[in-house]
């Protein structure tokens, strides 16, 4: 046998010009990239608003700056009921967020209008299994007022919302249910 180490086997071979500790620190640092790198997983997040209003001005610029260091985030919005369903159908999506009196549905009546947004969350929750986060303005709520729905809150929750908020909302409140919905998804997602 020959005291000559064979690389080619799987032995450490040290470089004369380099030392053990300076290799080990370079491994450490590219060990906690790639950690890093793993853990910045792709989140895509639907939002049904109207003319992207609210998402554009607070849901959107609140999720970027409070988890954009963990996760990758790609943002599609729309107003209109049926191209939500397109898309949803079209895309994986992993968050569903909807301001559910915010989203366009051509020919609907006004006192139909809720109910079609319902069924629209109901639909994506039933048949994505993602979830859902709903908003609605707080007048909807409020029996003084003149669009006050009795029961709204539970109705939407029975529907499949995941979390309710009426608005204005306290954004405290809205990152703690993203982070719950987070935690909620799979690793990987079979459809991507």
């Amino acid at each position: 046998m020959s005291d000559k180490l064979n690389p080619n086997k799987g032995e450490l071979v040290l470089s004369s010009t380099r030392s053990l500790p300076t290799k080990r620190s370079c491994l450490v640092k590219r060990g906690l990239q790639l950690t890093h790198e793993l853990k910045r997983r792709q989140i895509r997040v639907l939002i049904g608003d109207m003319q992207d209003n609210i998402a554009e001005t607070i849901i959107v610029p609140f999720l970027e700056s409070e988890i954009r260091d963990r996760h990758d985030l790609t943002f599609m919005c729309t107003s209109y009921g049926g191209k939500i369903l397109e898309l949803a159908q079209d895309h994986v999506f992993d968050i569903f967020i909807l301001i559910l009196n915010n989203i366009w549905f051509p020919n609907i009546t006004r006192d139909k209008h809720l109910r079609k947004s319902l069924e629209t969350m109901s639909h994506l929750r039933a048949t994505y299994g993602k979830p859902v986060i709903a908003l609605t303005s707080i007048s909807f709520l409020q029996p003084d007022s003149s669009l006050y729905v009795p029961g709204f809150a539970e109705k939407a929750r029975l529907a499949g919302a995941s979390f309710f908020f009426p608005m204005p909302f306290k954004l405290e409140d809205f990152k703690e249910a993203i982070e719950k919905c987070l935690d909620s998804l799979p690793e990987v997602d079979e459809r991507r």
